[in-house]
């Protein structure tokens, strides 16, 4: 009887047991879940959820500079980390970041030494957690010499708002043009590399004047470091009003905040029978300035740009006259419009494929009456992006031709096609992408040959939401070898996927 009961015993220990087992079992999905996302809202992340950001220094002829330069790392709530550029011309952040918008920065200025930056020396990056690798970026340095560069008269006195242009001469490598104007105590200063330079003088707008030194408006320097180097132009001057202008942005009516500046947006002073007298771009703090104009009436006019409609008006006629003593001020407000429909893309350095900051990228309308959108600048990881209204009947269905504005970037050649035509899509939905601008620096390498240029294309086909490149291929007859071998630049794109605009050359 007593070994029964121990039997039922054990046996009643052992479903208990199971049954326990079980029911952990079962409660750990639910545990798990409250781990990945509490009440209050915080997040328990995998350890492989980690971000890094990876990069390398190079100089202009691309070449690690290991001289262990400082790189920080900012995130927008203040947040900040720094690391050492490598004997490699490496440096990471594999620790501390967050998701979020960081600014990554290097020291450009060296003691003893003078650098600039061939690429931007900050730039911002949104970081998430959807990249499964660590983000890529560089900084490109190039070592120059101070050249400066002075203005007088005929009586030694300064010249301001004088023009200095610099050239590379002969057998000067990876150099690039440059330009300044003289300041308030008549001088440009220039930061050249090594090398023979020429410069050349040009006068302000409306001023006359015969050149004393040189007579010809022309100087030679072998520049050499560490310099610095002075040299001077001085003329004799045979000899009116101004206009400031503020650009902001104001916040809808009821709203506490206040108004903000807008940087980047062109004004355009017109002469009374409507033509361009000049024209400038808003900086940092929203203003622009139109000074030592003659006499007279002029119509101050802002640009129109998709997503933004005027608060108050978009052009003020202004009368310039002895009477003025001092600059008449301009006001334009705007408010904001949300955007709904987007064309996006992104501009590549050939050598690493790292996002290219800071290059102008245009979109002009194809079709007559479509909206002309404002041109773009790429950011710190080489995109960029144009915005449409959402209301305008103007943009489903047009079609734009999209391209790099390389020829105003010295230094650097196209690696692939210059200009993409895409077309809008009929109906709200995602951004149609263009495919990525390739330049490379000069110096390295051949310029590329757009294929798509020559007669072996029989059309172009503007591919439609849902077509691939081999579908395309199949409906003119034409197979997925020669399709591909006649767009070669589609192999850039994940998995040979073409977008909704692309154009692909029917061989």
């Amino acid at each position: 009887m007593f070994s029964q009961i121990s039997s039922k015993l054990r046996s009643a220990k052992v479903r208990l047991g199971l049954a326990l087992l079980l029911s952990s079992l079962l409660l750990l999905p639910v545990a798990s879940v409250y781990a990945a996302g509490n009440g209050n809202g915080s997040t328990v992340l995998p350890s492989n959820s980690d971000i890094c950001v990876k990069g390398t220094v190079i100089n202009h002829q691309e070449k690690p500079l290991d001289d262990g330069r400082i790189v920080t790392a900012t995130a927008e709530d203040g947040t900040s980390m720094a690391t050492a550029v490598d004997e490699d011309g490496a440096f990471s952040f594999e620790e501390g970041l967050f998701p979020g918008r960081w600014t990554f920065a290097i020291d450009v200025v060296k003691e003893g030494e003078e650098w600039e930056p061939v690429t931007s020396a900050s730039f911002a990056v949104t970081l998430d957690y959807s990249q499964s690798d660590c983000y890529q970026i560089r900084f490109k340095l190039r070592q120059v010499v101070t050249v400066i560069v002075v203005k007088i008269d005929e009586n030694h006195n300064r010249l301001l708002d004088w023009e200095i242009k610099v050239q590379p001469g002969a057998g000067n490598l990876f150099a690039v043009s440059q330009d300044a104007t003289t300041d308030a105590n008549g001088e440009a200063i220039f930061r050249l590399s090594e090398g023979k330079w020429i410069f050349t003088e040009f006068p302000p707008e409306d001023v006359n004047y015969t050149p004393v030194v040189p007579t010809d408006g022309r100087q030679e320097l072998e520049v050499e470091a560490p310099g610095p180097y002075t040299i001077r132009f001085k003329n004799r001057l045979n000899i009116h009003g101004c206009i400031d202008v503020l650009k902001q942005d104001v916040p809808p009516v009821g709203s506490d905040d206040s108004p903000f500046p807008l940087q980047g947006w062109k004004i355009k002073l017109l002469k009374a029978d409507g033509s361009l007298a000049t024209s400038g771009v808003t900086d940092a703090l929203g203003t622009v300035s139109f000074e030592k104009l003659p006499y007279g009436p002029y119509t101050v006019v802002e640009e129109e740009r998709v997503g933004w409609e005027s608060a108050t008006v978009s052009s003020y006629d202004v009368e310039l006259s002895p009477d003025n003593t001092s600059c008449v001020q301009v006001v334009f407000d705007n408010q904001q419009a949300e955007p709904e429909y987007c064309i996006e893309g992104r501009k590549i350095d050939t050598n690493g494929k790292i996002g290219l900051p800071g290059w102008t990228i245009t979109a002009e309308p194809l079709d007559k009456g479509d909206e002309d959108p404002d041109d773009q600048v790429t950011d710190g990881l080489g995109i960029y992006k144009f915005s449409f209204s959402g209301n305008d009947y103007r943009v489903p269905g047009s079609r734009y031709q999209i391209c790099e504005d390389y020829e105003d970037v010295e230094g650097w050649t196209p690696r692939g096609p210059t200009c993409y035509t895409v077309t809008m899509p009929q109906s709200l939905g995602a951004c149609v992408q263009v495919p990525a601008f390739e330049n490379q620096q000069v110096g390295h390498g051949q310029t590329y040959t757009n294929p798509s240029s020559s007669a072996s294309c029989r059309q172009m086909h503007t591919v439609k939401k849902g077509e691939t490149l081999y579908g395309i291929g199949s409906k003119y007859g034409v197979s997925s070898k020669a399709i591909v071998a006649a767009n070669t630049w589609v192999q850039k794109q994940p998995k040979l996927y073409v977008y909704v605009g692309q154009q692909v050359c029917i061989p």
